[in-house]
């Protein structure tokens, strides 16, 4: 048997509820044939990054399972023909990592949003400091072109004429 790494992306008006039910539905396939699933996780509703299927979100959901190629073969057939599930991908890994995925990592990290206040990085912005205003940089740069033309011009004399 190999290992597997299986997401798939259901469609944004069915609720969670029904998500986790259509994941049971696929690892029980895994897991009567005779299948382990090692490692589950439900990644939430997130935005695509481009439509599909007039859809502009989807339920993420990732299984690493170990099977044999002919039970996944039946799993995948079985989420082609499932109308809720938009897309999936199944890849051959060498191991399961037990360790959450990115996704979740970055989930937990990100946490509640109350410190979008602090944009320390980003500097004082009420003080200009060193950059002058825009309309006195325009002044300023009119001058300089005035004298570089001047000084590419050919000198012109009107008493000569």
């Amino acid at each position: 048997m190999r290992l597997y790494e299986s997401v798939f992306i259901a469609r944004q008006d069915i609720s969670s509820q029904q998500v986790e039910s259509m994941a049971d539905e696929f690892a029980g396939i895994i897991t009567n044939a005779g299948g382990k699933i090692h490692k589950r996780e439900y990644w939430g509703l997130r935005s695509l990054a481009y439509r599909i299927k007039k859809n502009r979100k989807g339920h993420y959901i990732m299984f690493n399972l170990e099977t044999d190629g002919a039970t996944l073969k039946e799993y995948e057939r079985i989420m082609g023909l499932n109308e809720d599930v938009l897309r999936f991908l199944n890849i051959r890994i060498e191991e399961v990592d037990e360790a959450p995925s990115i996704i979740m990592q970055n989930k937990g990290e990100r946490g509640d949003r109350s410190d979008r206040g602090d944009r320390g990085d980003r500097g004082d912005r009420g003080d200009r400091g060193s950059r002058p205003p825009r309309q006195e940089a325009a002044a300023e740069a009119k001058p300089a072109e005035a004298a570089a033309e001047a000084e590419a011009a050919p000198a012109t004399d009107s008493s000569e004429e």
